[in-house]
């Protein structure tokens, strides 16, 4: 039985409110509840101690929840799942900071980590549904904070509308989901202010609804252009030729790993300079109305949401791609998994997943 199968059958079935922790930490899940029961947390809104041991109030909590039990089994799973892995991202990031400790960043910094482990231990990648169920565990826990804060956020409409648009990629998650997540993690733990954060995340569903995107991606609409450069995204080791051969075969190709290589001495990929190389490479394409594509390979997603910046102010769209294959990983690889994310809906007004074995 591979990782993903041990560990899915360790969680509590429909109905059943009773988490086997002996059976959960006995898989590969192990080593996060270890480190996790290492890592300390400010006693002011976590009176119940360690991560781990909030990680398993959380876990408690949720499944005792109505709105939990009322979800398909696989959303039962996938949104345990994230429970487990909401807080992982303390691990690194805790540290004491004037006379307390605090934990910046440790949404973004678990998401990552949530997603090497599932591709890399669970498997979780090179089909649609592999692909799905992985980012939507790591929106999850990327976003878990979100519906106890958004709402106090000037531009908190936008903010909901814009995490909504990523069911456009990840059908099943929906702001509901993340504040069922959410809700869990404001009540599993000890603290004065539980009831005033319970109050702010319902705040923040209401507010979800009230928009229209409490239950899928909003309405967003792509500004008219007129140049489409689809630009590719992708860990260095996927194959883009079979896709390139079938979907884009005979348009030039402009590739930041090439242009890198191309200097003397060979530039990072993440390097500002290779963005401006880039850029302007489109720019003599687009003035030529020559249509191109951007292999933007892994860059990163600030580096993405520059040239996508680039392109607009050349009057261009940005139709980022991103492609997936079935390849095992190499370290190289699953190291940049560790500071690689999937474009979101966000960074582009285009922007779409793809498995290249069913294209």
């Amino acid at each position: 039985m591979d990782e993903w199968k041990t560990l899915l059958s360790c969680l509590p079935e429909p109905g059943d409110i009773r988490i086997d922790w002996d059976a959960v930490c006995s898989t590969a899940y192990a080593s996060f509840a270890q480190q996790m029961a290492e890592t300390k947390q400010n006693p002011v809104w976590h009176g119940e101690g360690d991560v781990w041991c909030h990680t398993r109030m959380v876990c408690e909590t949720l499944v005792a929840m109505d709105e939990y039990q009322a979800q398909p089994v696989e959303m039962q799973k996938a949104l345990l799942v994230a429970a487990l892995l909401h807080d992982i991202g303390k691990i690194p990031c805790t540290i004491w900071e004037d006379g307390a400790w605090t934990s910046p960043n440790h949404a973004i910094v678990g998401a990552k980590m949530a997603r090497r482990w599932l591709w890399e231990v669970c498997g979780l990648y090179g089909t649609p549904e592999k692909l799905r169920m992985r980012e939507l565990i790591c929106l999850l826990v990327r976003y878990h904070m979100l519906p106890g804060r958004v709402t106090e956020q000037s531009n908190a409409e936008k903010r909901l509308v814009q995490m909504a648009s990523c069911g456009a990629l990840v059908p099943d998650f929906t702001l509901h989901r993340l504040c069922i997540l959410a809700m869990a993690d404001t009540r599993g733990r000890i603290a004065d202010d539980l009831e005033a954060s319970a109050n702010t995340t319902q705040k923040c569903a209401e507010a979800a609804e009230h928009l229209g995107c409490l239950h899928g991606p909003g309405q967003n609409g792509v500004r008219n252009m007129s140049d489409i450069v689809p630009m590719l995204c992708r860990l260095p080791g996927t194959d883009t030729a079979p896709w390139l051969a079938c979907r884009l075969a005979h348009v030039p190709v402009i590739s930041l790993p090439q242009l890198a290589q191309e200097e003397i001495p060979a530039l990072p990929l993440q390097s500002r300079k290779l963005q401006r190389i880039a850029a302007a490479r489109c720019r003599d394409h687009l003035r030529q109305k020559k249509p191109f594509m951007l292999d933007a390979a892994h860059l990163s997603q600030e580096g993405r949401k520059q040239l996508v910046r680039s392109l607009q102010g050349l009057q261009a769209n940005a139709r980022i791609i991103y492609l997936e294959d079935r390849h095992p990983l190499q370290p190289e690889e699953a190291e940049l998994l560790s500071s690689f994310t999937p474009p979101e809906p966000g960074e582009a007004p285009l922007v779409e997943w793809l498995c290249m074995n069913d294209h």
